[in-house]
């Protein structure tokens, strides 16, 4: 007995989250995050300049945000307490 069917692909798609964080962003908040801790600024900084990636989607929205506007992150200047790794997913996967 042999089984002719087959699978197909009919279609490819991209879809991206519906904010962007621009790199100069990411280091915005990285100097807001770490201001405490030159070292890992200093890597982070080096890391994100040498990344050639100049922007990011994402489905958080507060990137570019005063403190005051955020909805995700700690309305505090280092934004921090940081949301949970499950906080994340969850937002991930509810924006998916």
């Amino acid at each position: 007995m042999t089984n002719n069917s087959a699978a197909f692909v009919l279609d490819i798609a991209t879809k991206l989250p519906p904010h962007v964080c621009t790199r100069e962003q990411s280091l915005e908040v990285a100097k807001q995050v770490f201001a405490q801790d030159p070292q890992a600024l200093e890597f982070l900084t080096r890391l994100m300049l040498g990344s050639g990636i100049e922007k990011r989607h994402t489905v958080i929205a507060d990137y570019g945000k005063p403190a005051s506007e955020r909805s995700f992150f700690a309305q505090t200047d280092d934004l921090r307490p940081e949301p949970s790794t499950d906080q994340r997913n969850r937002l991930f996967v509810q924006a998916a």
